[in-house]
């Protein structure tokens, strides 16, 4: 803090000439920016909160409940409620890669190798641009014709919305096993609030 004062002094001593009026209006301003940042990060703290409950109520509560009075639609406020199939499916790139592998395999095995693009990245060090151009023209024969020592990796990805349509026709069908924890897929029952449209 008296670094902050000794900083301040510094400064006003070129603000002698400045009114008060004007230095009372920068202060307040300032404290009114604090006061405003405050309650925005409260907020923010209070909505993180707030959408954890729903989500634990949409997701867990309230369908469990439903289930178990053998219930699909409800009602209350005016409002209706269903019990709606949720199905979403990501291999994200930040899992490891042991994992990775074993979700590509597992997306292969029920037949959703079309799905999967792959991303190829050749490194090689300096003075090597005019191998590697010749690799970037024959690509088919790159490592074997080009005597480079160059590390090649392939990233195979697969965009989540393109995944999550598909696990859901799979699940549709219903003839093929798929392992929903492997590929990244859950496969949940929620409760959504259906509101009235307006005519």
């Amino acid at each position: 803090m008296n670094d902050l004062l000794s900083e301040f002094a510094e400064a006003a001593g070129d603000m002698e000439q400045v009114p008060d009026s004007l230095m009372r209006q920068m202060a307040e301003t300032a404290r009114e920016m604090v006061v405003v940042s405050g309650e925005i990060e409260q907020l923010e703290e209070t909505l993180k909160g707030k959408k954890t409950r729903l989500y634990e109520i949409e997701t867990k509560m309230l369908p469990d409940i439903m289930n178990q009075i053998g219930v699909d639609v409800t009602g209350v406020d005016g409002v209706r409620i269903e019990l709606q199939r949720k199905i979403h499916a990501n291999i994200s790139k930040d899992w490891e890669n042991d994992r990775k592998v074993e979700a590509f395999n597992h997306l292969r095995d029920i037949g959703g190798e079309d799905l999967i693009k792959q991303t190829m990245v050749v490194s090689a060090g300096k003075g090597s641009d005019e191998k590697m151009t010749a690799i970037a023209q024959r690509v088919k024969q790159m490592l074997a014709e080009v005597e480079l020592d160059a590390s090649l990796t392939m990233e195979p990805s697969v965009q989540w919305n393109t995944l999550t349509s598909f696990v859901k026709s799979v699940l549709k069908e219903g003839d093929t096993p798929v392992d929903l924890e492997v590929i990244g897929a859950t496969d949940i029952t929620v409760a959504k609030i259906v509101r009235k449209k307006e005519k």
